[in-house]
């Protein structure tokens, strides 16, 4: 949850050292005058770090972080480009509270994806018709394997909602905040590959002779060749 500042909701999918990273809605944040607080799910609250990074212009996403010794989950991806209409997704967030809920409570509803928008603006572009409610803006969009495949961040009174597409936040230009979070539909060896970027090497991959270095650059996907994955690997780069 985000509180403080704004009441909001968010996931964590990185983690450095003892900072973690958490991932909004840019306008739960946009305006906010006071420190805004991270309320994880022991119920800790953390106060947030005050700079506030905005991934990417024109984008309603924005990334802050806060610092903790406790062991927290990271989002796991999921590949939005896949989502099609009528396919069953997730929401998870805290609504505001209310006169039945005085206390606000980490709540997920299902629903189906209906449509899509051609043209993005401030890049929402999923339509899904889950049950939302204020407060629940910046929280996580799950396909049924647990992926993160947007963020939610618009709703209307008759039921459609918006998110943006993960695959947005995570093909933008890359830097420090783009790193971390796994691929949940790949197999391990995939999940060290995704999201990198630099001159690096694949451990697991080179201790089976298979390869030594992939170059430089921003991997975007590794997949394996064959059903076994043992032999040959392709990766693409941005």
């Amino acid at each position: 949850m985000v509180d403080g500042c704004a009441a909001g909701s968010g996931m964590i999918y990185r983690r450095q050292g003892n900072t973690y990273y958490v991932l909004t809605a840019h306008h739960v944040v946009r305006n906010a005058q006071d420190t805004c607080l991270i309320i994880t799910p022991d119920g800790i609250r953390h106060e947030a770090n005050r700079e506030v990074t905005v991934p990417q212009a024109d984008v309603d996403l924005a990334v802050l972080t806060f610092t903790s010794e406790n062991d927290y989950k990271l989002a796991r991806w999921g590949n939005s480009d896949r989502v099609a209409v009528g396919q069953t997704v997730y929401v998870a967030g805290a609504p505001v509270a209310t006169e039945a809920v005085p206390r606000r409570t980490v709540t997920i509803s299902d629903g189906k994806v209906i449509g899509e928008l051609p043209q993005p603006n401030e890049g929402y572009s999923l339509i899904y018709n889950n049950n939302t409610r204020p407060g629940m803006n910046g929280e996580p969009v799950f396909n049924d394997r647990g992926g993160v495949i947007g963020v939610h961040g618009r709703g209307d009174k008759t039921g459609r909602n918006l998110a943006i597409p993960i695959a947005t936040f995570l093909e933008r230009p890359q830097s420090a905040i783009a790193q971390g979070g796994q691929i949940v539909e790949s197999p391990p060896q995939i999940q060290e590959a995704a999201n990198l970027r630099g001159d690096f090497t694949l451990p697991a991959l080179q201790q089976q002779g298979m390869i030594k270095r992939l170059g430089q650059g921003g991997v975007r996907q590794v997949i394996p060749l064959n059903q076994g994955g043992h032999c040959k690997w392709w990766g693409k780069f941005i």
